[in-house]
């Protein structure tokens, strides 16, 4: 085992879910916004209904969420370009 590419491939494996993190912020952001309908009646009736009972809370959650995740991506990525590792 090399320990430098095997860190590399710990580091990169953390990047990705970091920015799996992100997007999923990202994606409740937009559902909570009303940016994301469903094309179904039924479905739609009951996004609806779910957004406006728990919109207040799910916009500030998902902001912080993406937030912290770029916070934590930048700092990820300088530490890949640095080379410095963890």
């Amino acid at each position: 085992w090399n320990t430098e590419s095997t860190t590399v491939m710990y580091e990169s494996i953390g990047l990705l879910v970091e920015l799996l993190f992100f997007l999923l912020g990202l994606q409740v952001y937009r559902f909570a916004s009303g940016k994301i309908v469903p094309k179904d009646e039924k479905a739609r009736a009951r996004a609806e209904q779910f957004r406006a009972e728990n919109a207040k809370w799910m916009r500030p959650l998902a902001l912080l969420l993406m937030a912290i995740m770029a916070v934590e991506i930048a700092l990820h990525l300088s530490q890949l370009i640095d080379g410095s590792g963890s």
